[in-house]
C-alpha cells in the first residue's frame, strides 16, 4: 500500500493540469490495508476510501468503484502494482487523441505453468463465444471517458466481467502497450507506447 500510494501520488503530481482523484475500494480486507488507506486519505485529500462490508469479489469491487466515479475520465487498475500507474499519462494522451475507451495491454506476461495455460485457455474460449474478444494481455487496467462510463453504469448484469463490458460498450477504442521488466536492483522498468 505505501508503494502504491507513492507511485499514484507521483503520477497525480505530474498531471498538474488535471484534477486527480483516487478511489480505493477496500473489498473486505482483513489485514492492515484499510487503516493504511485511511491514513493516506488523511494525508492527501485526493485519495478516497470506499469500504465494502465484506469481500464481494473483484468484479463487484470494480463495479462499486465505477459507481462512485464521476470524472471526465476514469482509470481502472488493481492495487497490486502488476500494472504500472506510470502508464496513466499515456492512457490520458490516447484519450486526448479522440479515443473514448483505452485498454492498457502488456506486451508479455510472466506467468508460467498452469496459470499461463489457464490465461491462454480462457482467452481462446472467450474469443470463440464473444463478438467482442479481449486480447490475452489485457486486464482491467485502462481508461473510459465519461460517456462510456455512464453507459457501463446502465448495464444490469449481476455477474460482471469488466474487460468484456468495456469492449462491448462500443465507442472509439484504443490500446496503450507497455512492458514490465526488472532492473538489476529489482526496480521495475516500464516503457509505453500508444
Amino acid at each position: 500500500m505505501p508503494e502504491l500510494y507513492r507511485r499514484l501520488r507521483d503520477v497525480c503530481d505530474q498531471l498538474d493540469q488535471t484534477d486527480c482523484r483516487v478511489i480505493y475500494v477496500n473489498d473486505g480486507s482483513r489485514d492492515r490495508s484499510l487503516s493504511i488507506m485511511l491514513e493516506q486519505q488523511r494525508t492527501d485529500p485526493r485519495f478516497t476510501v470506499l469500504e465494502l462490508s465484506r469481500n464481494f469479489g473483484h468484479q463487484a469491487a470494480i463495479t462499486a468503484g465505477l459507481m462512485h466515479a464521476n470524472g471526465e475520465v476514469v482509470v481502472f487498475m488493481d492495487g497490486d502494482l502488476q500494472d504500472p500507474p506510470e502508464a496513466i499519462p499515456d492512457l490520458l494522451e490516447c484519450w486526448r487523441g479522440g479515443v473514448q475507451v483505452v485498454r492498457a495491454q502488456r506486451r508479455s506476461r510472466k506467468e508460467s505453468g498452469l496459470r499461463r495455460i489457464g490465461f491462454e485457455a480462457f482467452h481462446k474460449v472467450f474469443s470463440w463465444i464473444s463478438d467482442f474478444p479481449i486480447p490475452s494481455q489485457t486486464g482491467i487496467f485502462g481508461l473510459v471517458d465519461k460517456q462510456a462510463l455512464e453507459e457501463i453504469k446502465k448495464l444490469t448484469e449481476k455477474n460482471r466481467f469488466f474487460p468484456g463490458l468495456r469492449s462491448w460498450v462500443g465507442f472509439e477504442q484504443g490500446i496503450v502497450y507497455y512492458d514490465r521488466q526488472e532492473r538489476a536492483g529489482g526496480e521495475p522498468k516500464q516503457s509505453f507506447n500508444a
